[in-house]
């Protein structure tokens, strides 16, 4: 499947996923899980992203009283409501998973370049019209889809230097936490100019050719089904 195809049935979902009521919106969420069973994706990873969500939507739901204008302080009776609006979250995130897990940043990239190429005309003098940016934005694109899970995994391995060192974290410890953040920043940096480097050893150019593999009856098909699903939950 192209990766165009692909994330417009994402957008869709997660689209359809945040209308619908709790039954078509269960049959959702159980569709991700089969979908992962299929393709064979753990859910290696997934456990600490659920148990936030769960545990954000029962306390918006007990603290809803906190607010002004709400007459209730701690109501169970809200509960129902927000871990309904829970399960949307995680469909959501399943099926994200699902995207990322058989799609590379880099190929919805080059849709993206592709089509800001074709938007600003033809090349001239080597580069294209409208200006430098025009000619390769999904490689900026790429980069940043790629940036944040790397940035999650520098901040777990900072953490778990912190705790082979014998580092516990404490409320008012200011300094040792600037000292984590400092080590967390410097390390965001480093990557950042790694990933620079590679680009320029690797003769990186933002003229680069680019080859889009051609579009297969199964891309539309997706397509379909991600429309209709958004059609269900509008209509």
């Amino acid at each position: 499947m192209a990766s165009w195809s692909k994330a417009i049935f994402l957008i869709c979902v997660s689209l359809a996923a945040m209308q619908f009521p709790l039954m078509p919106l269960t049959a959702l969420f159980l569709g991700g899980l089969l979908l992962h069973w299929i393709m064979g994706i753990d859910f290696r990873g997934s456990g600490k992203v659920l148990a936030f969500i769960l545990y954000l939507t029962t306390f918006s739901a007990l603290a809803r009283g906190l607010f002004p204008g709400e007459s209730a302080f701690f109501d169970p009776s809200t509960l129902p409501y927000s871990l309904t609006h829970g399960l949307r979250l995680m469909t959501a995130l399943f099926y994200a998973r699902l995207y990322y897990a058989s799609t590379k940043a880099s190929e919805l990239g080059d849709v993206f370049s592709s089509l800001a190429r074709k938007v600003a005309g033809e090349p001239k003098g080597g580069r294209y019209a409208a200006f430098r940016f025009a000619s390769d934005p999904g490689m900026l694109i790429s980069l940043s889809l790629a940036f944040l899970p790397k940035t999650f995994e520098s901040m777990e391995r900072v953490r778990e230097s912190a705790r082979m060192r014998a580092y516990r974290p404490r409320i008012f410890a200011m300094k040792k936490s600037a000292l984590m953040l400092e080590t967390f920043v410097f390390v965001g940096v480093k990557s950042a100019l790694s990933t620079a480097t590679c680009l320029e050893t690797r003769g990186y150019s933002e003229n680069r050719t680019i080859i889009l593999p051609r579009a297969k009856p199964g891309d539309f098909l997706i397509v379909a089904a991600g429309l209709g699903i958004a059609v269900l939950a509008f209509v």
